[in-house]
């Protein structure tokens, strides 16, 4: 839903292929939104209705439910580190290991009104060392992360989802628009 047009486009996955197979795509002016925010709710879930719509009516297809795309000034990149003790006794990192540190590091920053909707471990570190690549079944004492976080302001994505669920549709997941714009636009070797 961008401040000028709300669009929805209808993708199939096909066997083999990563990206889907785009079989419709639906559009309609947007009202009630000012810079990609939700000023007017009763406007924003006409628009919403009506490019659903007009998806629906292109790929034959009852929208039902939907990933979401976000942009807008709250969006942010911000960094953060963490740390933890490995678990278990012999030192060997595991995943859980790995999960607990980058919870540490979003634990340090200070979200305030801010959800974070996407993590990326940008490095870590094994008892002070530098490690690249899989961490797993590796051994030490304790592992250090630092990771970008990619956030967005909680009022403001709350009010566009309950916009979206009061069109009936359900939000199956919250993705920065450049990112997705990435996993569409790069091939795997240039988006990993």
């Amino acid at each position: 839903m961008g401040s000028g047009t709300t669009r929805v486009v209808v993708g199939e996955f096909v066997k083999g292929e990563k990206n889907p197979k785009i079989i419709g795509v639906g559009e309609a002016e947007t009202s009630g939104l000012r810079h990609g925010y939700v000023i007017d709710a009763n406007s924003a879930l006409i628009s919403i209705k009506n490019a659903v719509a007009n998806a629906e009516k292109t790929s034959g297809i009852k929208i039902k439910r939907a990933f979401v795309s976000v942009s807008g000034s709250t969006l942010r990149g911000e960094t953060g580190s963490g740390g933890v003790i490995i678990s278990k006794a012999d030192g060997e990192v595991t995943t859980l290991d790995i999960n607990k540190a980058l919870e540490d590091c979003e634990n340090n920053l200070n979200l305030g009104n801010k959800k974070v909707i996407h993590v990326y471990p940008v490095s870590f570190r094994l008892d002070g060392k530098e490690v690249l690549g899989r961490l797993e079944g590796m051994r030490g004492t304790r592992l250090e992360v630092k990771a970008l976080f990619v956030t967005y302001s909680i009022q403001h994505l709350e009010d566009l989802i309950a916009v979206i669920a009061e069109a009936g549709v359900e939000t199956i997941d919250v993705i920065a628009s450049p990112v997705a714009l990435a996993n569409i636009a790069l091939m795997e070797k240039q988006n990993g």
